[in-house]
């Protein structure tokens, strides 16, 4: 055990301890995979949105990607080297609006029912000398639950923490997607989401100009003037997807969207 503070973070010329999740993952991939220390894309809004505390060693060397990757999923984001840090803000607004003029087969759809957690025994502040954890939490959505009559041992995810500190996990899902982990994973998985996917036939978004820029996986954009007017219920003004796949040939753009909000 050593009671001294962790690593300082190296991107900025700060000498202040890493004390957030998201700083630890860009400060390993400042240090071992040459990312620049200019901001990335998606840096900003995601260290403003985040105050997710961490605690982390290790007494064994352990894959760069496992560590990342780890990071990510208990840090609630992604990193593109194309696109930059991707997660859900509490507050969303579209990067692109698309209609129906600009889009031809269009696939309207909603996410399996198997891919549903509405139930997690969440594991939390590893104990730094033994192999347990010092916080646990049974966090569930009800409302799904009950909506799907979801029998009580059925659909519950058991997950271990070796990083994620604070804040403190609640018994269900709180306000905002960035207050916890927990109500983060709720609004991505806790009920049945609705997704589309398309080919964009406008020229616009081919060429080099903001539109085109803004567009990639983690785009959030929302639509207009569509057929249906709605889509499961409701308008297609009033829902933000996020791009999850994006395809870009000559003459072609493919993407498959999921809502978000």
């Amino acid at each position: 055990y050593c009671g001294a503070d962790g690593l300082t973070e190296t991107y900025s010329g700060s000498s202040g301890a890493i004390t957030l999740i998201h700083e630890a993952h860009r400060t390993l991939l400042t240090n071992f995979a040459s990312l620049p220390t200019s901001d990335p894309s998606g840096w900003s809004n995601l260290n403003t949105d985040k105050d997710w505390k961490i605690r982390y060693w290790r007494s064994e060397p352990q894959s760069l990607i496992k560590i990342l990757e780890q990071l990510q999923y208990e840090g609630g984001f992604i990193y593109s080297p194309n696109r930059g840090y991707i997660h859900i803000r509490d507050s969303e607004s579209a990067d692109v609006t698309l209609s129906k003029s600009d889009l031809t087969n269009i696939s309207i759809g909603h996410t399996p029912f198997t891919e549903l957690i509405t139930k997690m025994n969440i594991n939390y502040r590893k104990h730094p000398a033994e192999n347990t954890y010092i916080k646990s939490v049974t966090s569930t959505n009800s409302t799904t639950r009950t909506n799907y009559n979801i029998a009580t041992a059925e659909n519950v995810q058991e997950v271990d923490l070796d990083a994620y500190v604070s804040p403190d996990v609640p018994t269900s899902p709180s306000s905002n997607p960035n207050d916890d982990f927990y109500t983060y994973y709720d609004n991505i998985f806790g009920s049945v989401k609705a997704t589309i996917s398309a080919s964009i036939v406008n020229p616009k978004f081919y060429n080099h100009d903001d539109d085109a820029d803004l567009l990639g996986v983690g785009s959030k954009i929302t639509f207009t003037n569509m057929h249906p007017e709605k889509i499961f219920g409701k308008a297609f003004t009033n829902v933000i997807f996020m791009i999850t796949d994006f395809s870009r040939s000559p003459g072609i753009i493919t993407f498959t969207a999921r809502e978000i909000a």
